[in-house]
């Protein structure tokens, strides 16, 4: 608000108003020098404004603040100045700006006071009074003006005004075309912030452009109209040629440029709606994105949690299906939470395409998000990768320690070398040696088979102790399977051994009671084909094989010359060892074979499957020898089916008798027929070579 004192000498000091006011003095008479200045001056604007409503006069503070007083002021004196009755009390600040500009530009009154100041709640009580004096000693003059002199200068002074009319005129057209294309320029402009806050600020300022920026400029605008008017009707009054007024300055011009303003507005009155609404949608969808975030990272640290409890590995099998369990369930619980971070991530992408204000902080956020989430299904993984080793290894073990206990059961009979001097009982125990042989080759390919799951998992899993335990304990499973080979292997040499002792005795006791008894060549060839017949067919049956050496080497150590070694003698003689078996023996083997299929099939009916894990597994350990054990049986069900087809293919034995010595035939004959029985294993070891004293 401008000091008083800043009217310096345009107006006398409100003390001395009474004695220099006539019109005081007129209106009061002798009572006026009974009032004080500011008496007198609030009587006075009391007595002018009495008449118009919304008015009430009581002091030169508060009763001003609507603009109203100025304004009912002015149009007392100057009535067509202004149109009092457009003028609402609700817009002081309007009132208080027009009238002070009626009164600076028609009244000529400075403008010593601002609205903003009147319009307060405790304006200056003294800068008021003292721009009010103005008013009245503007009136006062106007008053007495009023003379012969200036009606003598009435022509003069309508010279002037038409003449300031059209300076007004167009200064003022000037200045609002120059406010147009700088608003409409500002309009046009779609640099919106980036933030809510800011954007609402800028609706705001759009919103105090249209209520209180523009209604004044409109105002100008018809006062510009107003004004050309009231100078046409002037110069029209004096006879006097109308107004043009210079190019650009017209008011077609005026009307097109504020059209123009008015769709600049409407558009910018729509960008920033739309713009606003979009901030709006990007804070929603912030605020959305911060509390998925939070969410998510509440997830990610108790499933963090979870997995490192989770990370101790189980140390025997009982535990592996618990733990398998817990890590399978720990899988469906994160695994399917990967659409949850898809959907994030996707809101992270919208808030970076459309330039959301703090997406440096949501970048930020959902980076360290994104990569604790690669990180939990990376460790996740590699748990599950840990977990299915751990579990292959303790089954693995398991496996090796099954095996190991069956081949331990099979070490006390594969170590037995109980042998007897009949040959019946000696074949009985080859009977049940070779049983016993094809349990310990069922183990060969299992032994074998675990063997290689043991070096592949010890080549591609990290070291660990039951990594080593199980390497041990398959190489002490290789070495156990091996020694009860040997083992078996020595038992069965020891007893073909006693068989062939056994054969060569029955061939020196048959050759001496033949020479005692001297019969004919041709009964004894058929005596000998018939007790060969029987030791065959009982050695036949388990397909043991018998070297000529053997015989020879025990024929020799008794004293018993033998001739004619080798295939020498084959001539002297029928082979009689070619005799198909007969058939109450084909008969005996194939009841054999039956039994031991039903049996098996009494043991694959069964359908008990365990109670928990490991019996389970131990039945199907169980399940897998027996499958290979009848595998292996089906050796011996097509030696069965050839000894069919051959005898029915073979003809009757004939025998030529020949002279010569009798043991030389027996002997020649066993040279043809031996290296031909059996199972065609290829050799004999030299233990079978010993004598039965060896």
């Amino acid at each position: 608000m401008s000091h008083p004192q800043s009217a310096g000498s345009a107006a006398p000091t409100w003390p001395h108003m009474v004695m220099t006011c006539p019109v005081l003095q007129e209106e009061f008479g002798a009572s006026a020098a009974l009032l004080s200045a500011k008496e007198a001056l609030l009587v006075w604007c009391q007595r002018k404004t009495a008449s118009y409503p919304n008015v009430g006069i009581t002091d030169f503070s508060r009763s001003w603040s609507n603009g109203l007083g100025f304004n009912a002021l002015i149009h007392a004196h100057r009535p067509d100045l202004l149109d009092y009755g457009s003028l609402r009390p609700d817009r002081p600040l309007h009132n208080l700006t027009y009238a002070f500009h009626m009164a600076e530009q028609e009244l000529g009154i400075a403008q010593l006071l601002d609205p903003e100041d009147v319009a307060s709640l405790q304006p200056d009580e003294r800068s008021i009074m003292t721009y009010v004096s103005l008013y009245y000693h503007y009136f006062s003059r106007l008053h007495q003006g009023q003379t012969v002199q200036k009606r003598l200068a009435k022509i003069l002074l309508q010279l002037q005004e038409t003449e300031v009319l059209q300076t007004q005129y167009q200064q003022l057209v000037a200045d609002l075309l120059h406010w147009i294309t700088e608003k409409q320029a500002q309009l046009e402009m779609r640099n919106f912030p980036d933030s809510l806050p800011a954007m609402r600020q800028l609706l705001v300022d759009f919103a105090s452009f249209r209520a209180q920026e523009k209604p004044p400029r409109l105002q100008q605008r018809g006062a510009t109209e107003a004004l050309l008017f009231k100078l046409q009707t002037a110069l029209r009054a004096q006879n006097r040629r109308l107004f043009l007024p210079q190019e650009g300055l017209g008011p077609e011009e005026l009307s097109q440029r504020w059209a123009g303003l008015e769709r600049a507005e409407a558009a910018r009155s729509q960008a920033l709606q739309q713009r606003l609404l979009q901030l709006e949608r990007l804070e929603t969808l912030a605020r959305r994105f911060q509390r998925k975030a939070a969410l998510r990272e509440s997830f990610l640290k108790d499933a963090e949690q979870v997995l490192d409890h989770a990370r101790a590995l189980p140390a025997s099998p009982a535990t592996v299906e618990a733990a398998t369990q817990r890590l399978g369930m720990l899988e469906a619980g994160i695994l399917p939470q990967e659409g949850r971070f898809q959907a994030l991530a996707e809101i992270a992408d919208i808030l970076q395409q459309e330039h959301y204000h703090d997406w440096a902080d949501v970048a930020h956020r959902h980076e360290k998000i994104t990569q604790r989430w690669k990180r939990l299904l990376q460790h996740l993984q590699e748990h599950r990768k840990q977990m299915t080793g751990v579990q292959a290894v303790l089954s693995l073990l398991q496996e090796v320690e099954a095996a190991s206990d069956q081949l331990r059961e099979l070490q006390v009979p594969a170590s037995s070398m109980t042998c007897t001097q009949h040959l019946a009982e000696v074949v009985e125990l080859l009977q049940r040696h070779d049983l016993l042989e094809a349990q310990v080759s069922t183990h060969e390919a299992h032994v074998s088979h675990l063997a290689h799951q043991t070096a592949e998992l010890y080549s591609s899993l990290v070291t660990s102790v039951e990594m080593l335990q199980v390497k041990a304990k398959a190489e002490s499973l290789a070495q156990l399977y091996q020694n009860l080979m040997s083992l078996a292997l020595e038992a069965k040499l020891h007893r073909h051994q006693a068989v062939c002792v056994d054969l060569v005795k029955r061939g020196c006791d048959f050759s001496a009671r033949g020479s005692s008894t001297q019969p004919d060549p041709r009964e004894r060839a058929e005596a000998v084909q018939r007790e060969w017949q029987l030791i065959w067919t009982r050695l036949e049956k388990r397909g043991l094989r018998l070297h000529t050496s053997l015989l020879l080497r025990q024929v020799e150590k008794w004293g018993v010359p033998v001739r004619g070694r080798g295939r020498g003698g084959a001539g002297e003689g029928t082979c009689l060892c070619s005799a198909p078996p007969s058939s109450p023996q084909y008969l005996a083997d194939a009841a054999e074979g039956a039994a031991w299929l039903r049996e098996r099939r009494q043991e694959l009916e069964t359908a008990f499957c365990g109670e928990d894990q490991a019996a389970a597994e131990a039945m199907l350990l169980r399940h897998q020898r027996l499958e290979r054990a009848v595998r292996s049986f089906a050796a011996e069900l097509s030696r069965l089916d050839e000894q069919a087809r051959a005898a029915a293919a073979r003809a009757s034995l004939r025998v030529r008798a020949k002279k010569g010595d009798k043991w030389r035939v027996f002997v020649g004959l066993a040279g043809e027929s031996y290296p031909s029985l059996g199972r065609g294993r290829g050799r004999v070891p030299p233990s079978l070579g010993r004598s039965p004293a060896d």
